[in-house]
């Protein structure tokens, strides 16, 4: 089941904990209204395993006896809103999944992962992998297939946590960050939106400005520009010449976007020197160009060992050969303010108008 299925509601008390003491007929009652299976035996014989929390969680087993898939009941234990909480899960569908993982189709681009722990509960995830449109729409179309596999068995609301990866450039060659912007999550059981995927995926091309992004159509594009409304613009009024930035001012590029309100990745500022005359060399990954006090600037995702506090390092940047620590030291995007002083570009993002300000 995706969503944790509570028998009884666990409760807070000040800061202390308040919770429920389930027996062999609590297991029986949620077997019976959550799962709606009636032909069962609940095993009497419990076994502990430490949770996520460290605590200790009771495993129940049980016997779907209709269709002879042994599951679990887990009496989960938890810490949340300040207060230690109990609830019951279960490895249903992750139990049936197993039982007929052998009958379903079989996948190009998907895979079943199927584990247990050391109390015999089951985990599961479908996962998938795409590098371009082509890959994302056959990784969609498989999920389609896997849908209907499960309706044909008699499990159409078979619910599996789903990954979708796409493994672009930066996931594959550098070792210093790792884009997951565009993985998509879903349940085997929820409406498959392709178009909402492809759509983020868009984003997260234009974001980085993967070279994939020439196999997207304009209207692709511009979909998703428009959706996200972080378009990035240049005001070229001169700050002392203006009393406040204004909409009228801002030159908006139609295909270069922010990260997120305030910020630029180092392909984004690579595009912007490339359009504004800086002619930076070298490529996206790495590269160097003087800037508009005549200071010369390297960037590179390899910068990433700066000694930012005791065991923690930092991203930086070259300025004339010396290290800067950058202002989101924690991540490799630079703020408009550090675009500003290198290049004196005012750059600003749709929705963040006064940021440029």
């Amino acid at each position: 089941m995706k969503k944790k299925l509570i028998l009884l509601a666990a409760c807070a008390l000040f800061l202390g904990g308040c919770t429920t003491e389930y027996k062999k007929s609590d297991i029986e009652q949620f077997v019976t209204e959550e799962l709606q299976i009636r032909n069962y035996t609940v095993y009497v014989n419990t076994r502990e395993i430490e949770g996520e929390d460290g605590y200790h969680d009771e495993v129940w087993t049980v016997l779907d006896q209709a269709n002879n898939v042994k599951f679990h009941v887990i009496n989960d234990y938890h810490w949340g809103m300040e207060t230690l909480c109990n609830s019951l899960e279960t490895d249903y569908d992750k139990a049936v999944l197993n039982q007929i993982k052998q009958e379903l189709p079989k996948f190009d681009f998907l895979t079943v992962e199927l584990s247990q722990n050391e109390a015999m509960v089951w985990s599961a995830k479908i996962l998938g992998a795409y590098k371009d449109k082509e890959e994302l729409f056959s990784c969609c179309k498989e999920l389609e297939l896997l849908k209907r596999a499960f309706a044909d068995l008699g499990y159409p609301k078979l619910s599996i946590l789903c990954q979708l990866e796409y493994h672009n450039p930066l996931r594959e060659t550098i070792r210093t960050w790792e884009v997951d912007d565009a993985d998509h999550l879903s349940y085997t059981d929820d409406e498959i939106k392709q178009d909402e995927i492809l759509r983020r995926f868009v984003k997260t091309a234009l974001d980085y400005r993967f070279d994939v992004i020439d196999s997207f159509t304009e209207e692709e594009i511009a979909e998703s520009v428009a959706y996200y409304k972080n378009n990035v613009g240049i005001c070229r009024t001169k700050r002392e010449e203006r009393e406040k930035l204004n909409a009228n001012e801002i030159e908006y590029y139609d295909d270069i976007v922010s990260h997120y309100h305030n910020d630029v990745t180092y392909g984004t500022l690579y595009e912007i020197l490339l359009r504004e005359g800086f002619e930076p060399s070298g490529s996206a990954w790495h590269y160097q160009f003087t800037g508009q006090e005549g200071d010369v600037y390297e960037i590179s995702y390899e910068f990433s060992d700066y000694p930012y506090d005791h065991d923690i390092t930092g991203y930086y940047y070259l300025k004339n050969g010396e290290p800067v620590l950058m202002q989101y030291h924690y991540r490799n995007y630079f703020s408009l303010e550090e675009v500003r002083e290198m290049t004196g570009l005012d750059l600003v993002t749709k929705g963040q108008q006064g940021g440029g300000s």
